[in-house]
């Protein structure tokens, strides 16, 4: 996810240097391209907060389904996870805390029958 970031990132400051090239020293430049220069900026933050989360969530269940090996624990030793938003299950929420999801293979007893 670590590229992805970088490259929204990228996208974003080429696009300020791009209005900077554009004449940036003229405010009337800036005015025309504020928005799509802030609205680069927030996307890039957007996907950022995204696959931050997705990493939280991708570290706890290679945690839970190989933590007991040896090769995964040399590998997280020397290698990098991202960066990571959110608490996980590693970071310490307590299992009562988790929300339990509904079974919802059970059939209705009444109800729309959706």
């Amino acid at each position: 996810y670590t590229g992805e970031v970088i490259g929204w990132f990228a996208n974003s400051a080429a696009a300020f240097f791009a209005v900077l090239a554009a004449g940036g020293t003229n405010l009337a430049v800036w005015r025309k391209y504020a928005i799509q220069v802030a609205a680069g900026f927030t996307g890039a933050l957007g996907i950022s907060f995204v696959l931050g989360a997705a990493t939280a969530n991708l570290e706890d269940r290679q945690r839970e389904q190989y933590g007991d090996s040896r090769a995964y624990k040399d590998w997280v030793k020397k290698s990098w996870a991202g960066l990571k938003f959110g608490k996980g299950k590693g970071t310490g929420r307590g299992a009562e805390e988790e929300a339990e999801m509904p079974d919802f293979d059970e059939e209705e007893e009444e109800g729309s029958g959706i």
